[in-house]
C-alpha cells in the first residue's frame, strides 16, 4: 500500500538555553519547552535531525510527528490518527507508527523518496542507514496480553524473526542488519527478563549481570549496551559482558563507544542525563528540577532527549550539540583544512533552502560551518569564520 506524504509544514516553537552542564565543545538546547501531555522518546541522526512525537494538552489533539533541523521545526503528519514513535537515518529517510489500533497496536511506515509506504502492523520502528527496519508487533495473548514478536524490513520484504510467548521491547538495528531487543517471560513470578542479538541469521542470547535488563542499544562496531532499572548499565562485545557502572539504566551507544543513560537521584526524586566515554570517565549532564529522561545519542556525540517537570508539566525536547566555530574537524584549530570545507559547503541564501524545508535540505556536516546557526553556510559565515581563522 502506498500513498502521498502531505507538504511538509514549517512551525515554529520554542528553542532556548536548557539548564545543564555539558562537556567542553557542546552546548545544550531546548528545541521544545511547552506545557503537553505527552512526547514520545526523540531520536536523532548523524546530521543532528532530530524526530519526535508531542501530544498537545488537553489531550484534544493526536500525536504528530515533528522535524527538528539546525533550528527549524518541521510537522509531517497532520491528520486525525496519532502519528508516533518516530525514528530517521543519515539520507532523511524516516519511520512511524499510525497508532489506529489502540495502545499496543497500529501500522509501521516509511517515508522515502517523498512516498509513505505500510510496511505491517506493530510499533515503535528503528530504521537504519540502508533504509531497512525493525520493529516489535503485539499479539495481545499471553499472562498479561502483551505478548509479541520481532519483525525485520530488509528493503524488498519483511520476516518474523521471532515465534515465542514472551514481551519483547522495541528493537535497535545498526546498519550491518544486527538486531537487539530486550525480552521478558511474564508468565514466571519474579519476571524473567533477557537480552537477545539477531545476526548473521541467528538468535543468541546475552550473557547479562543483572536480571532487570529491559532496555538493550547496539552499534555498529556490534557493542551491546543494556540495562533497565538503577542496577546497572552492561556492554557486550565479543562475546563478554562487562559492567560500564553499578547505577544506571536507559543506555544508548554510539559507534564510538559512549553511551547516553540515566541515573535517578533519591534525595530529589529525580532522573538526570549522563555520558560515559570509553576511557572510563562519566560525565553529569543534567542538575535541575526535571525528570530527563530516555534519548538517543549518534556519532558526533550529540545527544538527544526529553524531559519533563513532575510539578509544573513542563516537557522538553533537549539536545546537546556541538559548539560551532568554524573548526569542522574538532581538531581545536581552524586552519587551511577547514578553509577548504568552508568553500565545499557554501551554499546560497537561507530563503532557497527554507521554501521547501524537510529532511532532503539537510546541511549535515556542513552545518558545523553554519556559525550563526540560520540554515545556510554564507558571507555571514565566513566573517565569522575569518575572525577565528589560525591558518596553523
Amino acid at each position: 500500500m502506498r500513498r502521498s506524504a502531505g507538504i511538509p509544514v514549517l512551525v515554529t516553537l520554542s528553542v532556548g538555553a536548557a539548564l545543564a552542564d555539558p562537556p567542553d565543545g557542546f552546548e545544550i538546547i531546548d528545541i521544545v519547552a511547552d506545557r503537553l501531555s505527552w512526547i514520545d522518546v526523540p531520536y536523532l541522526n548523524n546530521c543532528a535531525q532530530v524526530v519526535f512525537s508531542p501530544m498537545p494538552e488537553p489531550r484534544n489533539e493526536s500525536h504528530e510527528i515533528f522535524l527538528y533541523d539546525n533550528g527549524y521545526l518541521t510537522q509531517m503528519t497532520r491528520n486525525e490518527v496519532p502519528d508516533n514513535f518516530p525514528d530517521i537515518n543519515d539520507e532523511g529517510a524516516m519511520t512511524w507508527t499510525v497508532g489506529d489500533q489502540g495502545q499496543f497496536g497500529g501500522k509501521v511506515v516509511i517515508l522515502t523518496q517523498g512516498e509513505i509506504i505500510v510496511l505491517g502492523e506493530g510499533r515503535t520502528s528503528r530504521i537504519n542507514n540502508v533504509g531497512h527496519v525493525a520493529w516489535v508487533r503485539y499479539n495481545g495473548q499471553g499472562c498479561s496480553e502483551a505478548d509479541a514478536d520481532i519483525f525485520f524490513f530488509d528493503g524488498q520484504s519483511v520476516r518474523q524473526l521471532t515465534d515465542d510467548s514472551t514481551t519483547k521491547g522495541g528493537p535497535v538495528i545498526n546498519d550491518g542488519d544486527d538486531i537487539t531487543w530486550a525480552r521478558a517471560d511474564l508468565c514466571k513470578n519474579p519476571y524473567v527478563r533477557a537480552v537477545m542479538l539477531y545476526s548473521e541469521g541467528r538468535i543468541i542470547k546475552l550473557p547479562n549481570l543483572y536480571a532487570s535488563a529491559s532496555l538493550a542499544h547496539i552499534n555498529n562496531p556490534r557493542q551491546v549496551a543494556f540495562g533497565g532499572s538503577s542496577a546497572g548499565v552492561e556492554l557486550w562485545e565479543g562475546g563478554v559482558n562487562r559492567l560500564i557502572t553499578d547505577w544506571g539504566s536507559h543506555p544508548r551507544i554510539n559507534d564510538a563507544g559512549e553511551i547516553f543513560f540515566l541515573r535517578f537521584f533519591d534525595d530529589n526524586r529525580t532522573w538526570q542525563g549522563h555520558l560515559y566515554r570509553p576511557d572510563g570517565e562519566i560525565l553529569q549532564l543534567t542538575d535541575d528540577p526535571f525528570w530527563n529522561t530516555d534519548g538517543d545519542i549518534n556519532n558526533w556525540g550529540e545527544i538527544v532527549w526529553r524531559a519533563v517537570n513532575v510539578r509544573t508539566s513542563e516537557r522538553r525536547v533537549r539536545l546537546m550539540r556541538r559548539v560551532r566555530t568554524g573548526d569542522s574537524e574538532f581538531d581545536s584549530d581552524i586552519d587551511l583544512i577547514d578553509y577548504a570545507q568552508f568553500a565545499a559547503c557554501m551554499t546560497g541564501p537561507e530563503w532557497v533552502k527554507r521554501k521547501n524545508p524537510g529532511p532532503h535540505d539537510s546541511l549535515c556536516d556542513c552545518r558545523f560551518l553554519d556559525i550563526n546557526h540560520d540554515g545556510d553556510v554564507d558571507l555571514a559565515d565566513f566573517a565569522l569564520f575569518q575572525n577565528a581563522f589560525t591558518g596553523e
